[in-house]
């Protein structure tokens, strides 16, 4: 049976966001399987509107090395020479660095790698390629239904979207879906499609009902963050290295929480049975899951968790009434798009209760 893949502008644009990704062989897969790639002018727009940004955003972590190190006297003579010459030479590979960028913002078509791999694919106006030159009747048909598809606010779009490219894009995957009787895989890294929970990436419930009901049941509709996973789904070849080199490309976007301020204190004595849980904002951040565990003396804190709660605040008030005298420990995380930030791992131990006798 065929598989299709349809793959998020922003998966494109993550190359230039991540931190040292130096294989980019995997997009040289794009234009050599090109049939079995779902793709539309809205996904190139969107890339070619967006990339130069992204190029900016990535930038800005360029900068000349400072020159205000101060040695002490007793390492002046024997360290000062060889300073000035390593920041020399910083310098000259910033000023280097700074101009390939602006040949990348200049000349994308000579200069920028992930460009040239996607500038082949998106000329290659293929069966799976919703473009201008289209046939127009098909072309008026998609372009009708996701004008109503977004004027309904159904899914996949974001909360303040002022265009109906998404609805464009999935009413060209349903076409895709029916034209070509095929599975389809959609990897996306964002919450347009379906929500991550745990490990799992869970499709959006009306995406999946509407699958279903307009293509055929015995047809699939899979979620992933993956291009490799996509790919050898739909029978194309990876390596062991791209699957190596895109595991690390994600793992940088995994959301990092860091608690500097957070209530309780770790280890504080004397807690509220009753407590407020409180922790700093993550930019970004869409919810936080939280939970608590009472100490048993297990070596995993968390084998049995009291208390698990999901909330859109940074602070999380406890209704229900903890024991007196005992340690627990707590944990929280961040939901920041498809993905969870590592666990945050705190400790408290509750007050003595104190009962007052009246005579």
């Amino acid at each position: 049976m065929t598989t299709l893949v349809f793959v998020d502008t922003n998966i494109f644009l993550d190359y230039y966001r991540a931190e040292g990704c130096d294989d980019l062989s995997i997009l040289d897969h794009f234009a050599n399987n090109k049939d079995r790639i779902i793709t539309t002018t809205q996904v190139e727009m969107e890339y070619k509107k967006n990339r130069q940004h992204a190029i900016l955003d990535s930038s800005k972590s360029i900068n000349s090395p400072s020159n205000s190190l101060v040695i002490p006297s007793f390492l002046r003579e024997s360290h000062a020479k060889s300073i000035k010459v390593i920041q020399a030479q910083l310098s000259k590979q910033t000023k280097t660095l700074k101009e390939k960028t602006t040949m990348l913002l200049r000349e994308p078509g000579q200069n920028d790698p992930v460009y040239k791999s996607l500038q082949k694919f998106f000329n290659s106006k293929s069966l799976c390629h919703f473009h201008v030159d289209l046939d127009e009747k098909i072309k008026s048909e998609i372009e009708e239904k996701a004008y109503h598809r977004f004027l309904l606010g159904y899914p996949p779009r974001k909360e303040k979207d002022t265009s109906m490219g998404d609805s464009l894009n999935w009413e060209w995957v349903i076409h895709c879906a029916n034209n070509f009787s095929a599975n389809i895989v959609i990897v996306s890294r964002d919450s347009d499609y379906g929500l991550r929970f745990g490990n799992e990436l869970i499709l959006n419930d009306w995406l999946q009902q509407e699958f279903d009901d307009r293509v055929n049941k015995k047809y699939q509709l899979t979620l992933t963050t993956k291009i490799t996973e996509a790919f050898k789904s739909a029978s194309i070849q990876v390596t062991k290295e791209q699957e190596q080199s895109e595991q690390k490309l994600l793992e940088m976007f995994i959301p990092k929480i860091t608690i500097t301020t957070s209530f309780p204190l770790v280890g504080e004595k004397g807690v509220s049975v009753t407590p407020t849980f409180a922790w700093n904002n993550i930019i970004g951040a869409i919810s936080y899951d939280i939970a608590i565990a009472e100490d048993i003396g297990q070596e995993d804190k968390f084998a049995k968790i009291n208390y698990s709660e999901t909330t859109d605040s940074n602070f999380f008030m406890f209704v229900k009434t903890l024991k007196y005298n005992t340690t627990y420990y707590w944990r929280i995380r961040a939901t920041i798009g498809t993905g969870k930030s590592p666990w945050q791992q705190s400790f408290f131990t509750t007050g003595t209760d104190q009962l007052v006798i009246l005579g």
